[in-house]
């Protein structure tokens, strides 16, 4: 389960326009090389899940499971969203040294 603190950091992100929130953005932001960490919800689809852990491996962009869409949006401040991505490279080492336990590794999900 993420903390609150990583919740905090992610809505802090968000708010000062270092997170791409949604498919779309999370995409735009790999492809320019903005993006330094990613979060992909738990229960997004699996063709969502297959499709970012492949961008993200093959980028070597670090994976954060969420718990839900619900959670993950709300810490943004929207609704439901599967994926979010950092772009500031200091915000993702912070959360990454937060969330060491929830990094994806391949084989579980």
């Amino acid at each position: 389960m993420l903390s609150d603190k990583t919740l905090r950091l992610i809505g802090l992100s968000r708010a000062s326009g270092a997170a791409a929130c949604g498919a779309s953005a999370l995409i735009a932001a790999i492809k320019r090389k903005k993006c330094y960490l990613a979060f992909i919800a738990r229960d997004c689809g699996t063709s969502t899940f297959d499709k970012f852990i492949g961008m993200c491996t093959e980028r070597s962009i670090p994976v954060i499971l969420c718990e839900s869409k619900q959670l993950l949006g709300k810490a943004a401040g929207y609704g439901e969203k599967a994926v979010l991505g950092i772009s500031d490279p200091n915000m993702a080492q912070g959360i990454i040294a937060l969330e060491q336990e929830n990094i994806f590794s391949p084989g579980s999900k």
